[in-house]
């Protein structure tokens, strides 16, 4: 009986010592790899934002008459400019965006100079009468810009910079000149020549209207001011050329040439997409 407990321990104690060197030889094993990391998505790229601005304009640009006939001289007024756009911040010193801008519509009417309208055939002789004019003109412009700035460095959250874009604008403009009887009735004719027996239908009340592309650039400055994560407002002066819009001096056929130009100050909201 004695034997049999001292060779059941003599089993238990080389099986403890069994494991126990089994044990050791697994901690000198190296450690298995670690596992491979769950995908992430991945973000595509900072520095892209978007753009929206409104400005107060000092506008130049050539008077235009209802015919669309440019006049001599040019009009200084009051106006307004709204554009929006997108760009990339490329580094903390130079950023590019692309914006389209549209200019507040110039409208313009009145009265011009007496002309005389054919009024009737006395005996074979085509007599005229003394008629009044009026006139409207409309016009509308937009300017597509892209634009690089130089960053000049920012202290507590206020940035310089200076920039320059180009581009190409578009006016449409449309006039309405209409003839009128010293009554104050519009004028209308229908006459028959008895010469020739032909009837002519004189009606002075006819729709122009012209469209042009012109080369446009700009030049601007101001300064950037963060006001929360992401979000900064600009303030800046922009001086824009819209091109020269042509046209002929009706009194006179000189061809005419004006700039079109306008002085800015802007106001905008710049959001960082990342």
């Amino acid at each position: 009986m004695g034997s049999l407990k001292l060779n059941l321990a003599a089993v238990m104690v080389a099986s403890f010592g069994a494991s126990f060197a089994y044990a050791a030889d697994i901690g000198s094993l190296p450690l298995d790899p670690d596992p491979a990391p769950i995908n992430q998505p991945v973000e595509l790229g900072t520095g892209w934002y978007l753009r929206g601005d409104a400005a107060f304009a000092k506008d130049s640009m050539p008077k235009i008459s209802a015919d669309l006939n440019l006049l001599p001289n040019t009009a200084t007024r009051n106006a307004w400019d709204v554009g929006f756009g997108g760009g990339y911040k490329f580094n903390n010193w130079f950023r590019a965006d692309v914006t389209y801008d549209y200019f507040a519509g110039r409208k313009t009417n009145g009265t011009g100079g007496a002309i005389q309208c054919p009024d009737k055939y006395v005996i074979l002789t085509l007599v005229n009468q003394t008629c009044s004019v009026y006139g409207a003109t409309r016009t509308h412009r937009w300017a597509t810009l892209a634009n690089g700035y130089l960053d000049l460095g920012s202290w507590s959250g206020i940035s310089p910079y200076v920039g320059a874009g180009i581009g190409f604008s578009h006016m449409d403009a449309a006039g309405n000149v209409n003839y009128f009887n010293p009554n104050g009735s519009a004028y209308s004719r229908t006459l028959t020549n008895p010469n020739t027996l032909a009837t002519t239908t004189y009606k002075y009340d006819q729709t122009v209207r012209s469209k042009s592309y012109q080369i446009a650039w700009a030049l601007m400055a101001g300064v950037t001011v963060d006001v929360a994560e992401h979000t900064s407002i600009d303030f800046g002066y922009r001086y824009v050329n819209l091109g020269n819009s042509k046209g002929v001096l009706a009194s006179t056929g000189t061809t005419l040439s004006k700039t079109m130009t306008e002085q800015q100050i802007r106001v905008g909201l710049r959001y960082m997409i990342d």
